[in-house]
């Protein structure tokens, strides 16, 4: 028997970390379920590309602006959705500064985090444990 795979669709996070704050991250809150956190991302627009749609996902749920070209991908893999799977890359940027983090989706309420909260609330844990192993390798 032949199976056939179907294409996951696409979504896309950031890992977003400052000098300033070492340790930590920027984490929202889900919409769904305002018990739960994870990074800032979402899904693609039509007509665009990974890079256009995580520069708007991050400005929507934390008011920062990060241009296209200061992403760098850090993990991609499936992610456990709570009605279907999605093929997810997880890009690593930074910002510098006391930043004001403010969403334009209020219920998503951005925070910066620490790994343990982060693991202890997330929606997608096992994902998520993923991400955090693959920058097990990285100086974050």
């Amino acid at each position: 028997m032949v199976k056939l795979f179907l294409p996951l669709p696409i979504g896309n996070s950031a890992l977003i970390t400052s000098p300033d704050r070492p340790g930590q991250f920027v984490a929202v809150h889900r919409k769904e379920n305002p018990d739960l956190v994870c990074f800032p991302g979402g899904k693609l627009d039509p007509d665009e590309n990974v890079l256009q749609a995580v520069s708007r996902e991050v400005n929507e749920e934390t008011g920062l602006i990060i241009p296209e070209d200061r992403f760098l991908p850090v993990y991609a893999g499936v992610c456990e959705g709570a009605v279907q799977e999605y093929w997810v890359t997880v890009y690593l940027t930074q910002v510098a500064g006391d930043v004001k983090l403010l969403s334009s989706e209020p219920e998503m309420k951005p925070f910066w985090t620490t790994v343990d909260y982060f693991m202890n609330h997330t929606s997608f844990p096992r994902f998520n444990a993923r991400v955090f192993e693959a920058m097990s390798q990285w100086k974050w």
